[in-house]
């Protein structure tokens, strides 16, 4: 039987595509099943990402909706941060510098705030895991705030990020706040409230309506207090 030169060709184009499309099935059969990633690399907006070390990984392991190979990157298959710094962290298996994965990182230069998408991503984590020290250091407080305090905080710090912060576990008002920080404002000693003109108002107000809006002593002294001027 004689076979046209044509025809042979056109058969091995067909062998080779039919190859081409079961290595790739296979491939991606593969990778589906064994739930693993390929180790491209890839990049969105500012990020690089090499999924190279993470190859031993499951997908849906930072990807909630298990994001496959070929699979077009888009917000809604992206890990959340705080699934990146599970690892990426201070004292954790993998580097925790910014510039590992983020190519636009100034660290030298801050931010002069923190914008709203800031505050989606890392805003968040920062909040829930109080890993501010990622990139600030006690020291920097002065960076945003300058070195005057306010005399009081005022019903718009209260409703900002550092007061309800504050609401929610008093003992972090000494990340800013040193202990013997009251005699700042109540240099009097014997202290006098009518003397220095406290009235429940102002700052003091707000507390008191945070703490259930009961006029107590408790409010701002411990049980304790009292015996530091009151011996007898």
């Amino acid at each position: 039987m004689r076979i046209s030169r044509k025809l042979l060709i056109g058969l091995s184009g067909l062998g080779f595509a039919v190859a081409l499309l079961i290595t790739g099935c296979v491939d991606n059969v593969k990778n589906d099943v064994a739930g693993k990633i390929s180790g491209k690399p890839l990049s969105y907006a500012d990020v690089s990402f090499d999924h190279s070390p993470h190859e031993d990984m499951d997908c849906k392991g930072c990807h909630a909706y298990g994001a496959t190979e070929g699979e077009e990157i888009s917000a809604n298959n992206l890990p959340a941060m705080d699934i990146c710094v599970t690892c990426h962290k201070e004292g954790g298996d993998a580097p925790s510098e910014c510039s590992t994965c983020h190519s636009e990182v100034d660290i030298a230069k801050a931010p002069a705030d923190h914008t709203n998408g800031w505050e989606r991503i890392h805003g968040t984590q920062a909040l829930f895991s109080n890993s501010c020290n990622w990139c600030h250091d006690e020291t920097t407080c002065s960076d945003c705030h300058a070195t005057e305090r306010p005399m009081s905080h005022t019903p718009t710090w209260a409703r900002s990020g550092h007061g309800r912060e504050a609401d929610f576990d008093r003992k972090q008002c000494d990340t800013c706040h040193q202990a013997d920080e009251c005699s700042r404002c109540h240099q009097v000693k014997p202290f006098s409230h009518y003397g220095a003109g406290f009235r429940f108002a102002g700052g003091h107000a707000d507390l008191i309506a945070k703490r259930g809006g009961t006029r107590s002593c408790r409010v701002c002294h411990e049980p304790d207090l009292c015996s530091t001027c009151h011996s007898n």
